[in-house]
């Protein structure tokens, strides 16, 4: 079987949740048949060339006039631009002279930019559910005026692309209904976060830190960290002056970065290469989302780690309650009475390996690669 793999970031890298998902479904996908992988990029941007992973650039994204104009279109409407102009792909696409069997696009734009469904039968990973994506992020910032006529748009253009596939696959259960009544055999393909390394620590390097881990570029992160950093810090910070509040994820905003350590307590630790060493040191994990789409991978992360989270019911949102509770997620509002017991040691490492083994149960990488593989497998025959 051959399968055309679409995406917008090299498969092979894993160093945030968005990227560390593209790796999983990209191994699982090679466990089914030969893989050839397209990264989408802007013209400029660096090519990949990777001839033993089957792992080549196509340049569809725009500069110049068309480029500007999909910018505007972008700041107004968000994901639509990639269906404003006709995409270059079709010629550009390096694997042109091979036959597949599937085109496999990871998330909703990149099957759009490439008009996949021209090539073989589509599956998507959806993931964030767009219209949730835009109602939550960026809606709110647009003018009263035109919020209304931009979710349209942004529904219509979701509808629209989303008819196009054969299957498609999402992590939030919630979300199942609303491709199925599209027409689409939609399967649900839980997150999987990036276990500890070997010879992890669960016990024994703690000390009085809280933790924050995600991509601050992205919106929903680093409105989270101020957030977090209006409302819960200053009564935390009082009542307990010797925590510390790491938060560790590249390009957070400046403005924010400054506020951060000008915060007693706060340290803001950028890209952080050994995350696992900072969970070690952690108490516990905050998770202050509250927008975005799909599930938050960071929680599952810092349950496979030993670690209770904070969350917020935005990030917890996609997991059973019966998951929550055997994952330590708790509502973040539980956060100072349960992190003075935590301080006092009670009955901490019992509670810290009870979670990570409901997470090494729940992040099951064979039940991941097995879904895929079904629906890939059942919509063939």
């Amino acid at each position: 079987m051959n399968i055309l793999f679409v995406c917008t970031s090299n498969p092979l890298e894993t160093d945030n949740g968005s990227v560390q998902r593209t790796n999983v479904l990209w191994c699982a996908l090679r466990k089914i048949g030969t893989v050839y992988t397209v990264v989408l990029r802007r013209e400029g941007d660096a090519e990949i060339t990777d001839e033993e992973n089957r792992i080549r650039t196509a340049f569809v994204y725009r500069n110049g006039i068309v480029g500007k104009i999909q910018s505007l279109l972008w700041t107004h409407f968000h994901k639509p631009t990639v269906w404003a102009f006709t995409s270059p792909f079709l010629r550009r696409n390096p694997w042109r002279n091979v036959k597949f069997d599937w085109a496999v696009c990871r998330y909703i734009e990149p099957m759009a930019a490439s008009r996949a469904w021209k090539i073989a039968p589509v599956a998507v990973d959806i993931d964030d559910w767009t219209p949730q994506t835009h109602a939550t992020v960026y809606n709110p910032k647009c003018a009263w005026w035109r919020r209304r006529a931009a979710q349209w748009a942004v529904d219509r253009w979701c509808e629209y692309f989303v008819r196009k596939c054969t299957a498609a696959w999402l992590p939030n259960p919630g979300h199942l209904p609303m491709v199925e009544r599209l027409g689409v055999k939609a399967t649900l393909l839980p997150n999987l976060a990036m276990p500890p390394r070997a010879g992890y620590s669960r016990h024994g390097r703690q000390r009085p830190m809280l933790l924050t881990v995600g991509l601050m570029s992205h919106l929903p992160n680093h409105e989270g960290v101020a957030w977090f950093l209006d409302n819960f810090w200053p009564a935390l910070h009082k009542r307990f002056p010797q925590l510390e509040y790491a938060i560790a994820g590249k390009d957070m905003p400046q403005k924010l970065q400054e506020r951060c350590n000008a915060t007693p307590g706060v340290k803001y630790m950028g890209f952080v290469e050994d995350i696992d060493a900072l969970y070690e040191e952690a108490i516990a994990v905050a998770a202050p989302i509250l927008s975005g789409s799909g599930t938050c991978i960071k929680v599952i992360e810092a349950a496979l780690h030993g670690r209770f989270t904070f969350a917020t019911p935005f990030a917890a949102r996609g997991i059973a309650q019966d998951d929550m509770e055997r994952l330590g997620i708790v509502p973040i509002d539980t956060l100072a009475g349960r992190l003075e017991d935590m301080m006092a040691g009670k009955d901490i490492e019992r509670m810290q390996e009870s979670i990570a083994a409901a997470a090494e149960v729940y992040n099951s990488r064979t039940a991941f690669e097995q879904r895929v593989h079904d629906v890939l497998r059942t919509a063939a025959s």
